[in-house]
Parts: structure tokens; sequence; C-alpha cells
């Protein structure tokens, strides 16, 4: 049996699908199975997934409905054998020392989960200089981890690159079947189960942005407020473990999150009104949410009132600026 589970989601990936297998195949940690679940492609990744598949016998092409990402990493967790999992995008690569550094973090420290940082790759970027050892390696329980899902590198620590889980951290926990932001979804459940959470800012992942990549599209589209579903699943999760706190830092960036998404919207996007009543309502019910909340802080809470009174078409409200700039909430 292989000792790590190396799971890759593959959708009309058949550009970058190469550059990122021969990454994970030049590994200095060898014992590993590589699983590529093609997603209905429509590109001819499927085709390339098979033959890729005939190259190295560490290799298993998978095919599924297209279902979206969330239910393809649910398809791989299902066919993965290893002690140990980890994801990579079919667009990204990692460096040489990515297995074997993730999992002498959870080795040395007895974690059952580890995370390392990455670097932002765009067209053209030469590939990074890795380095091969994580030091310094620093240990956070669950509460500590959860509270850097609130910071302005909230990313590293939501995405499900970049890190290592014992299979037992995934037992019971599977991706809801969201367009986008499932990982937002189920990040807090993981982190639950690990406890405690080895962390390196060594960077060992290149997330490559392409000019066509979704992190790059601008503009209002309905799917954005998955996103918003995501962190009400995860309000829940806080609630039933009466984290009032957290579910104030949660509510505060949800409610930042839901300001930018009133922004995009614009007379040329389709169905406009009925998009600014559904984010409108889903503020509300945060709003509400939060002033109820005895964690809450006075002033974000007038903050957001004096914003709600200014939610109309063409005002621009900055994400990033809510949450973590000079004035933020």
């Amino acid at each position: 049996m292989p000792f790590i589970s190396v799971m890759v989601p593959v959708y009309n990936a058949k550009e970058t699908l190469n550059a990122c297998v021969e990454s994970i195949l030049g590994q200095t940690f060898q014992d590993f199975e590589l699983l590529l679940l093609d997603d209905e492609s429509t590109d001819g990744s499927a085709q390339l997934c098979d033959a890729l598949e005939q190259k190295d016998s560490r290799i298993k092409a998978l095919h599924k409905k297209n279902e979206g990402v969330g239910m393809a990493r649910n398809a791989l967790l299902d066919a993965a054998k290893g002690e140990y999992y980890c994801f990579v995008d079919s667009d990204d690569y990692v460096s040489p020392y990515y297995l074997a550094m993730l999992l002498e973090m959870c080795r040395s420290t007895g974690s059952p989960m580890a995370v390392a940082s990455y670097e932002v790759c765009n067209d053209g970027d030469p590939c990074p200089v890795w380095k091969a050892d994580a030091q310094p390696v620093e240990v956070i329980p669950a509460d500590a981890y959860y509270e850097r899902l609130y910071t302005i590198h909230e990313a590293l620590y939501v995405v499900p690159w970049g890190k290592l889980y014992h299979r037992s951290v995934y037992e019971g926990v599977r991706y809801p079947a969201l367009s986008r932001c499932d990982d937002e979804a189920v990040i807090h459940q993981l982190v639950k189960r690990a406890q405690q959470i080895a962390i390196s800012d060594t960077p060992i992942y290149a997330y490559y942005m392409s000019q066509g990549s979704v992190m790059r599209q601008a503009g209002f589209r309905p799917a954005l407020l998955d996103g918003d579903t995501a962190y009400q699943m995860r309000e829940t999760f806080f609630a039933e473990q009466q984290l009032k706190t957290l579910q104030y830092l949660n509510q505060r960036t949800r409610a930042a999150s839901l300001l930018a998404i009133y922004s995009w919207i614009t007379p040329e996007t389709k169905d406009a009104d009925k998009w600014r009543k559904e984010v409108k309502h889903r503020f509300d019910q945060n709003l509400r949410n939060m002033m109820r909340n005895p964690a809450a802080s006075k002033h974000c809470v007038m903050r957001l009132l004096k914003c709600r009174c200014k939610m109309k078409p063409g005002v621009m409200f900055d994400r990033t600026e809510l949450l973590f700039g000079k004035n933020s909430l």
C-alpha cells in the first residue's frame, strides 16, 4: 500500500497537467500513489490522464461526471489508499521536497496535519528556488488555527493544497456540492479532527496564476454566493462548539465579503435587481446574528449599519480594506 496518496482533480488542464505531474513524480520521497481524476474535461485532459497512467505504475487515472471540484475531491478521497493524503491542483506544481518536508513536519511534531507556504507564480515567471527543510516549524492547537482563518493570510490556512493530512483527519468529512469555496466549508472540520497542526513559512508549492484564472475574473457571478454559503456552514459549526468569538470573526468576514459582492453587481449584470436583493437579505440576516452575539464589537456593528445605508448601485466596498485596512471594521 502507498504511504501517501497525492490527489489531483483535473478539469480542462491539458496545457498544465504534464508539468504538474512531472513535479510530483520528481519527489525525493517516493512511496506514494498519484491519483488523477478527470472531471469530464472537454480539452483532451481525460485522454492525457489515461496516457500518463501508462507511463508510471504509481499513477491511476479516474473519471467521473462533472459535478464541481468538491465532488471531485470526494471521489479522490474515496479512492485513496495511503496513510496520508495531500492535494495538488492540476495547473500548479510542487517542490521536489513537497512530500518529504510535510511528512517530516508531521512526524517530528506528532501532528496529524502539516501546512507549509506557497509562491504565487504568474505567466512567464521562473520556477522558485526551493529549500530542502522546513525550519522553523510552529505547532499550534485547533483554536489558534481557527483564528488564522480570519487573518490577511487566510488563503494559506484554508486551501486544501500545500498540506499533508493523516487519513484519520478526513474520516467522516467530505466536501459540499458548491461550485466554489468548498474548502472554506470544510477546513474547520479538518482542524477539529487534527487538534494539533504543524506550520512552516517555507514555500513548497507554486500556485500558478494564469491570465484566464478564475481568481482573476472580475465582476459578479451567482457562484460567488457559494462563498457566503460556506461561511454560513462554518458559523453553524462554531455555534455548535459555543465559540462566540470565532462566530463573531466569521460574521465580520462574511459581512465584508457580502459588501464586496454587492459592489460587483452592475447594471449590466443579468437579473441585477434580484441579486442585489439576495445579497442585502444575506447581509441583513448576518448583521442581526452579529447584533445578538455578545462577543461582537459595537464599533464593528455600528460601521456595518452605516455600510448598510450605503448599499446602493454604484457604491464600492473593498473587502481587504474593510477587514485589514487602517479603518477596518
